[in-house]
């Protein structure tokens, strides 16, 4: 049995590689960006109108009463034919390039029109409704750093700057094995002794917030059978399966039994965790295998532990928090207690309050969709009262 760090250290030793892939903007949302993206162009490409109104010229209106000949219309989109000279408009619209000569928008309430000129009918000191070129952007700069996840904001930055394809990360593909012959899908009609298989659905879920994809979801029974074919059925055609339940040392617990007849390697076998302990860790040359416990606190913080890592590469960040519960002295395994944040969106003190739920019995759901964090407890770590420090993992 190892420690939840050195647990960590392995998973992250063990990681598969990256592939990365070309995508079009409009399949590449919630993909993770592998290559940073500098603007190919000028953002905005041109002066431009921000206004509907007339081009002129800042010191032709200067005073109320400024009557102009319009000599031209530009449509956004077309290049102007014309300069502005003295006395004259030129007709644009918002988005339309600034004609040479040119530095003034006169919004079109502000004008009357009289045939082919117009009478302005205020007086400007400063040059007002124009967009520089490169106001945004400028060709050459990075918008979109690599290793961002991308969605619609980054994803219009992109466009903005004339990509119509990104490489990114392709997805790890997951499988995800229940086990247990008390296992049925959800909505199922239920015997005495059987249950919903409910923490696939919520691993799946998980999974799929991490940036990968869920290819499998089946439930192997009790037997070494059912469980082998499972792993035929799988093939090599994921990175990462998960194995859910059948990890402990009952006499119908054979999943790491059938893994290792179908060579894959031990990394390790149990963490010393709470919840959790039954984790355990094999690969592949071409897969890793995560076995989680099967009891839903179990399955879920330890997948939140240790499989977001492994599919995303990055390292948990714990916050600082100040409780509001009194906790008993820890034991010797590294405990996770689910709990809630009281001030979650604006922690005054800089530090979140938390408030450990009662029951911290791994078999119960409720506490982990009535809480928001998890409490991280060291080894033998001494008790603690209210208003002391402690470490938190957010669960958002």
């Amino acid at each position: 049995m190892i420690f939840v760090e050195e647990a960590w250290r392995l998973i992250e030793q063990n990681r598969l590689d990256r592939k990365t892939e070309k995508k079009a903007l409009d399949s590449a949302q919630n993909y993770v960006l592998a290559t940073p993206i500098v603007s190919k162009i000028d953002q905005p490409r041109a002066n431009l109108s921000a206004m509907d109104g007339y081009a002129v010229r800042l010191e032709d209106v200067s005073k109320v009463g400024a009557k102009l000949t319009v000599v031209e219309k530009v449509p956004a989109g077309t290049v102007p034919a014309k300069t502005v000279n003295r006395g004259e408009a030129i007709r644009v619209f918002t988005g339309s390039i600034i004609p040479v000569g040119a530095d003034h928008i006169v919004i079109q309430e502000d004008v009357e029109i009289q045939g082919s000129t117009i009478l302005v009918m205020k007086g400007y000191s400063q040059s007002r409704h124009l967009r520089k070129r490169g106001l945004d952007f400028s060709e050459g700069t990075e918008i979109v750093k690599e290793g961002r996840k991308l969605g619609p904001m980054e994803l219009l930055a992109i466009a903005s700057s004339n990509y119509g394809r990104v490489e990114v990360y392709s997805k790890p593909k997951v499988a995800i094995l229940a086990n247990g012959d008390e296992l049925r899908p959800p909505g199922s009609n239920l015997n005495e002794g059987e249950i919903p298989n409910s923490n696939a659905i919520g691993l799946q879920a998980l999974v799929e917030s991490w940036g990968a994809e869920v290819i499998y979801n089946e439930i192997a029974r009790d037997n070494f059978e059912s469980i082998q074919s499972h792993i035929e059925k799988i093939g090599k055609n994921c990175d990462v399966i998960v194995p859910v339940g059948g990890a402990s040392v009952g006499e119908y617990d054979l999943m790491k039994t059938a893994f290792a007849d179908n060579s894959y390697e031990k990394i390790f076998n149990k963490v010393a965790v709470k919840p959790g302990k039954p984790t355990w860790f094999f690969r592949s040359e071409e897969q890793r295998v995560l076995g989680l416990p099967g009891n839903p606190a179990s399955a879920i913080v330890t997948a939140i532990l240790f499989l977001k890592p492994l599919i995303t590469g990055k390292r948990h960040k714990f916050l600082p928090a100040v409780s509001l519960s009194e906790i008993n002295a820890n034991g010797e395994r590294e405990c996770y207690l689910r709990a809630r944040s009281e001030n979650r969106d604006k922690p005054r003190s800089g530090k979140l309050k938390v408030i450990v739920d009662d029951n911290q019995d791994s078999s119960l759901v409720t506490p982990l969709f009535s809480g928001n964090c998890l409490i991280r407890r060291e080894p033998n770590a001494l008790g603690i009262k209210a208003k002391d420090q402690l470490q938190v993992l957010p669960l958002e």
